[in-house]
């Protein structure tokens, strides 16, 4: 049995918010490793070489200033794909565009994490073996706050609600009343059962 016009129209709409996020997460991902500034760990040891890595007291607000930018990037990512999504799709988007919005914001958001985490530094302890004491190493790129991971969902779906509410044009209410009267004199509208009226028999 071929699928029927609306499925397909469906399915091309879920591929394409799907695909919108995917590329989102993958540009936001590489936007968050450019701007994040991780914990820089300093080599430490003795006369033997490098025995191990030490942060200083600003490495806490350092990881803190990772997951702020990984916010921040990924609320003008999800709201920049909900916004275009929103404007294709129309007023009558309906509730499985606002569910289909939700899971592809979780995916956005998983993509743009591990896109930022394979381009950001790598593992500092590696790094650390082929540095001389005294050299500072970054520490990797990670969202220990996974509830950020909630800005895309939450971010895509407020932008979907304001445009949906206030930027798209909705559809007029049709007046009985003035259906009728543009039907004209002595005719009901269609399908509301009054009597028509209709020509005299011509005479015989």
């Amino acid at each position: 049995m071929a699928d029927r016009p609306d499925d397909s129209r469906a399915g091309r709409r879920v591929a394409a918010v799907l695909l919108a996020y995917v590329l989102a997460g993958i540009l936001a991902g590489v936007l968050w490793a450019w701007l994040a500034d991780p914990v820089q760990f300093t080599v430490v040891g003795g006369d033997d070489g490098p025995t191990g890595l030490q942060a200083g007291e600003e490495a806490a607000s350092a990881r803190f200033g990772v997951v702020v930018t990984y916010a921040a990037v990924a609320v003008v990512a999800s709201a920049l794909t909900a916004s275009v999504v929103c404007l294709r799709t129309g007023p009558r988007a309906g509730a499985a565009t606002v569910v289909w919005l939700a899971v592809a914001g979780t995916v956005g958001a998983a993509v743009s994490a591990l896109t930022g985490i394979a381009l950001g530094p790598g593992d500092p302890e590696a790094a650390a073996t082929s540095a001389a004491v005294g050299d500072t190493v970054a520490d990797r790129l990670a969202v220990d706050a996974w509830g950020v991971l909630l800005v895309w969902p939450v971010a895509a779906l407020a932008v979907a609600m304001v445009v949906w509410t206030f930027l798209l044009p909705r559809d007029e209410p049709v007046d009985p009343a003035a259906s009728a009267e543009a039907q004209g004199p002595g005719r009901a509208p269609q399908g509301s059962g009054a009597p028509t009226e209709t020509d005299p028999p011509l005479p015989r």
